[in-house]
């Protein structure tokens, strides 16, 4: 059957052949007046999440315990602060009396919370934690505090958390005046795998927070799109050390194939084939110390990071502290990188210019002695800022712009995880247009009919967004047929030799399905 298959698809695609009207123009993230990626974006996923205990919500006294998480896709599995564990006293001003977070009561009383412990690795090096029996997350798919009823969350399933013995790093920030205490929850891939990530950055254009859903497909909520980024799941969990256990834990996305640019010392150098991970849990975009040196950022003739450093931070070179799992934070330096470029499926490069990155070497934890190329951060999605320890305030005056409407992660087919965006600086498209070649056209035919009755996106012919290839989408194609850039009149086939064609070629694949 396959054969056959093949066989129709040439043979409709040979009758409709008409000339290559290719076109590709770089998608180049940049307004008239600003001209780089700031290095730390301005907002970061979350929702707010509970707990429950075969099946019935955690409580204390007498309210459900209502957790603030991240929606954290560099995270294979799922966090549970310290503070939100055990509880946790604060006195936010002084004389003022205490306020306390909420306790899920996971403090190992009685036995059998735990089954075991697990050591993670992170930007802070690495650290042991306590790992639950089965517990459910559930999420509220609406924006942060709009209900108090946990029957209005939804479930995610149990899974094994990952508890930390200590307050982390950035949890608590005190001085004399006041206190401020955020516990850091974090629900990762065993979660986000499920549903497809739909973010919406419009509301931070004037100071909202950035729109967070995880839906099911297909779901009028989900975005269109006009960008999609080719990435892959990789295995970031590395067998567990004698004694230890595993909490649930999944793949982690990667995204594929990007290129940096540097001019240095009058010498351009290109580094390209780069796979980053993306991390909607990370503000923040790193690169290595040797993806560094290898675009000339970094000298060669520095040895480690100890050894370039002190002499960054003597030329006035910016910095800045990072964390996260580990028991410590690490002082990185911020560089501004020429160029990154990814090249999307639509035909077109998407280009970040002039970018503040950081550099670090994160640990590979599933392959020894190797550290991750990079971290795709979610300051290339949207407004970011770049601190400068000197002069603070006058920071927050340069924000660097949102470029995307339209966040989309989409990781429920594991061998087609996309990262689809819309920008309007993305060239315009009709609809039929599957291929992106600029024409409605048998590119677009073959498309649609290798996918027919199947689940797909837009880019494989679902012009309708009903998440399934079928008669809405054919007469949608057929109506914008030719629709695009005009090829030489003598090569376009009649409309009703289309129809014939398409209608034969149905019919074959009709009996394919009945087979």
């Amino acid at each position: 059957m396959k054969l056959l298959v093949r066989s129709v698809l040439s043979t409709v695609a040979v009758l409709l052949a008409v000339s290559a009207y290719a076109w590709s123009a770089d998608v180049v993230l940049t307004f008239p007046g600003y001209d780089h990626i700031n290095a730390s974006a301005l907002d970061q996923p979350e929702l707010d999440a509970v707990i429950t205990d075969a099946g019935a919500t955690i409580y204390e006294d007498g309210d459900p315990v209502i957790l603030d998480v991240f929606i954290d896709t560099g995270s294979s599995g799922s966090v549970i602060s310290y503070m939100n564990a055990v509880g946790y006293d604060y006195e936010p001003l002084p004389g003022l009396g205490y306020d306390r977070i909420l306790s899920l009561g996971l403090d190992g009383v009685p036995d059998g919370e735990f089954i075991g412990v697990f050591t993670e690795t992170g930007i802070g090096g690495q650290e042991l934690g306590d790992v639950t029996r089965n517990f459910g997350v559930k999420l509220l798919n609406a924006p942060q505090g709009t209900s108090l009823d946990p029957a209005d969350f939804q479930s995610f399933g149990e899974h094994n958390l990952w508890v930390r013995q200590a307050v982390g790093i950035g949890e608590v920030v005190s001085n004399e005046i006041i206190t401020l205490v955020d516990p850091v929850n974090v629900v990762g891939m065993p979660v986000i795998s499920q549903r497809v990530l739909a973010l919406d950055p419009t509301p931070m254009a004037d100071l909202g927070r950035l729109g967070t859903l995880l839906l099911s497909r297909p779901d009028p909520r989900i975005p269109q799109t006009n960008v999609t980024l080719d990435v892959y799941l990789a295995n970031f969990v590395a067998d567990p050390p004698p004694g230890e256990v595993l909490p649930s834990h999944h793949d982690n996305p990667v995204v594929r194939n990007i290129t940096m640019t540097h001019t240095a010392s009058g010498q351009t150098l290109s580094d390209a084939g780069n796979n980053w991970l993306f991390d909607t849990g990370s503000g923040s975009t790193f690169i290595s110390f040797a993806e560094a040196q290898g675009v000339g950022l970094i000298d060669e003739s520095y040895s480690d990071m100890n050894d370039f450093l002190p002499d960054h931070v003597a030329g006035g070179g910016l910095t800045n502290d990072v964390g996260g799992i580990g028991t410590g934070s690490v002082t990185v330096p911020i560089l501004r990188l020429d160029e990154i470029r990814i090249a999307a499926r639509e035909g077109f490069d998407v280009v970040w210019p002039y970018v503040d990155v950081m550099v670090i070497d994160i640990e590979n934890p599933s392959s020894e002695g190797e550290t991750l190329d990079g971290v795709f951060g979610m300051n290339l999605l949207v407004l970011a800022v770049t601190v400068d320890p000197n002069d603070p305030l006058g920071s927050l005056y340069d924000w660097s712009p949102g470029y995307f409407d339209a966040i989309v992660f989409d990781p429920t087919d594991p061998n087609r995880v996309e990262l689809r965006l819309y920008t309007e600086l993305a060239p315009e498209t009709t609809v039929g247009d599957a291929s992106r070649n600029g024409r409605v056209d048998d590119d677009d035919l073959s498309l649609l009919l290798a996918n027919w009755n199947l689940p797909a996106d837009w880019g494989r012919g679902d012009f309708s967004a009903d998440y399934t290839v079928d008669d809405d989408d054919l007469s949608l194609l057929l109506a914008n047929w030719g629709a695009g850039f005009s090829p030489p009149p003598a090569q376009a086939p009649e409309p009703a030799t289309i129809v014939l064609l398409v209608l034969g070629a149905l019919g074959l694949l009709s009996r394919r399905s009945t087979a």
